[in-house]
């Protein structure tokens, strides 16, 4: 095999699920004794399987077998063919590290509050709309960096890192635009009192 870094990204993909599943329910221990959201998953899409613990999600796994399979299928084809390669692997090896990044974040918060329950006292609420928008701007951590990289150590690979920071910033937008527009529904069906 030419690039077996490629086998990489189907155990980061199902990592991401995985942790996804344990930081829900790590975050059921401890943290939503505090803050109380309408949902962990930020991703509509996989909101109802995380919701319910699915330990086997069969559409997470077609996508895990369709993106590893089109990367070994990409990675076979001799370099000077092949300018597409290193320029996704970045996108997708940075896309799959900042999302287990998140995960490995919230579990450390979530196990740092069950060691240390004292240490946060009273309830908050967030607004899902809130959540999305906190992950967004957390985005600025990593994607600056990102992009200096770029700027004055040009790659493929680092455009496809960058194109992975804005990437998730979209689609987290358009989840935001979503959430918003379903709580303004959802306010305009309330009854007013």
């Amino acid at each position: 095999m030419l690039h077996p870094e490629v086998l990489l990204v189907p155990v980061l993909m199902v990592l991401d699920y995985y942790l996804t599943l344990y930081g829900a329910h790590l975050a059921e221990q401890s943290y939503r004794r505090h803050f109380k959201t309408e949902h962990y998953e930020l991703n509509p899409i996989w909101q109802r399987a995380v919701a319910r613990r699915r330990w086997i999600n069969l559409w997470h796994l077609a996508c895990v077998l369709l993106v590893g399979g089109a990367l070994v299928f990409l990675a076979e084809v001799p370099e000077p063919e092949n300018e597409l390669l290193n320029p996704l692997l970045g996108f997708i090896l940075t896309f799959n590290g900042l999302v287990l990044g998140r995960h490995l974040s919230n579990i450390l918060t979530f196990l740092h509050l069950a060691c240390r329950p004292d240490e946060v006292v009273g309830e908050v609420r967030l607004s899902h709309s809130f959540v999305i928008s906190l992950s967004i701007y957390q985005l600025l951590t990593v994607g600056l960096p990102i992009i200096l990289v770029a700027i004055f150590s040009p790659s493929g690979f680092v455009f496809g890192a960058v194109a992975a920071v804005l990437a998730i910033a979209g689609l987290q937008t358009l989840w935001l635009v979503r959430s918003r527009k379903i709580r303004a529904k959802h306010a305009a069906i309330e009854p007013a009192g």
